[in-house]
């Protein structure tokens, strides 16, 4: 908590403005049948948002679970869930009464707050930062206790500046909501598109059976390796990465197929090494360790070479075309087989011959840029979307930055929408 706080904000710990871990009330009209809402670690998401609500029986869950009731928060107490913001704003409860994980810290507000404000409040970063570094535990068992939750110093405004500063962060929550569900439509869209033209192409009304399923009667079906022309495992060094030097694309700039260079690193290379490991224009990229599935398509005309737990592959452009080969990897057609070659593994890596033997559909050239557009339009569509959700998240947290710190103060007049 900052050391300078407006004049008229209280000042205590978090226990003079809400009940940490209260009890439920035992209610007479409760019994065994009574169908209660019941809530686990995964219902939540990592911005604090309740996305599902189960339903259970009283009797299933009165007992060695968290109790809760509308209006609650609920706070993740263990790592990594505390850290990445897991809980949420508890509302809409079959019977007003909620059941949960056993890892739910429960916030109830008392008369002198808002239980909007208190659960914006602990979605804030200083809230985050301060119980992470107060985690108690060994390594993978840290939570973060009841009682430093208890004792945490807070500053809060008066009752009145709690709700509308909770009035205009909701209206932000709001917009990030729609729009991640604007997302998640656009999404499915893509999945259910690509199905159809994977497997059914354009205008075609002949099919036949194949290792892929059913395929148009025109099109074959081949393997990645009869595609190739090359390929090369990425550049391995113990050498630091520096502010100058060449570009090193990873795992994490890969992004289905975008290549990003906001985060990217560089690093100091010989020329030979660059010139072994250099990526062109037009060249695959392959994760073949953890985030097996991505994979990027290099379109920019900067220097780089790729790391070591990237496959650099060149495609026959007379056969084949990036977009299509990309669409058919995101595809169950490919996903499928990649689960084949890692399933009962515990160390979760692929190599240039797994690649190279998966089966894929090959329609003509002109065809799978046809289908690539199609697809491409809602991948279009899906990035406008993601632009925006993260704007808004950044106002959302600049908005946090100084409305919950007093350094920006709200006026009773002031509307509560706080984007246009």
């Amino acid at each position: 908590m900052s050391n300078t706080v407006p004049d008229d904000w209280s000042v205590g710990t978090l226990t003079d403005f809400s009940d940490i871990n209260p009890r439920l009330a035992q209610r007479s009209e409760m019994n065994t049948d009574t169908p209660v809402s019941f809530i686990k670690m995964e219902d939540v998401s990592n911005n604090a948002v309740v996305r599902n609500i189960r339903t259970a029986s009283y009797g299933q869950v009165s007992k060695g679970f968290t109790s809760f009731q509308n209006g609650d928060v609920l706070v993740a107490k263990i790592t990594p869930c505390f850290e990445n913001g897991k809980g949420g704003f508890v509302q809409g409860l079959r019977n007003g009464v909620g059941f949960g994980s056993t890892e739910f810290h429960v916030l109830r507000a008392r008369k002198n707050s808002s239980a909007k404000f208190l659960y914006q409040f602990t979605n804030s970063e200083d809230f985050r930062l301060k119980g992470a570094v107060n985690m108690t535990g060994s390594a993978g068992q840290r939570r973060v206790p009841t009682e430093y939750l208890k004792t945490l110093d807070v500053a809060f405004p008066p009752l009145f500046e709690q709700q509308k500063i909770a009035a205009i962060l909701f209206s932000v929550d709001d917009v990030i909501e729609k729009t991640r569900a604007q997302i998640d439509k656009l999404k499915d869209l893509k999945t259910g598109m690509m199905q159809e033209l994977l497997t059914k192409g354009i205008g075609h009304t002949e099919f036949k059976d194949s290792p892929v399923g059913r395929i148009p009667k025109q099109w074959t079906v081949v393997r990645i390796g009869d595609l190739t022309v090359e390929h090369k495992q990425g550049y391995y060094s113990k050498e630091k990465y520096s502010e100058r030097g060449t570009y090193v694309v990873r795992i994490t700039d890969m992004s289905n197929p975008k290549i990003s260079f906001a985060d990217m690193p560089r690093m100091e290379i010989s020329d030979a090494d660059k010139e072994a490991y250099k990526i062109s224009k037009g060249d695959f990229l392959f994760a073949r360790s953890g985030a097996i599935g991505r994979y990027g398509i290099y379109e920019s005309g900067d220097e780089a070479v790729f790391a070591s737990y990237i496959i650099r592959f060149r495609f026959s452009t007379e056969l084949c075309t990036n977009r299509f080969i990309g669409y058919c990897y995101e595809s169950d057609i490919c996903q499928d087989q990649l689960s084949s070659i890692t399933q009962g593994s515990s160390n979760i890596n692929i190599n240039a011959q797994n690649i190279k033997d998966i089966l894929v559909p090959r329609p003509s050239v002109q065809e799978q840029k046809e289908i690539a557009t199609r697809i491409e339009s809602i991948d279009n569509n899906i990035e406008v979307l993601n632009s925006r959700y993260q704007k808004f998240k950044c106002i959302k947290a600049a908005l946090m930055q100084d409305l919950l710190t007093g350094k920006v103060r709200v006026k009773i007049d002031q509307k509560e929408s706080a984007v246009a």
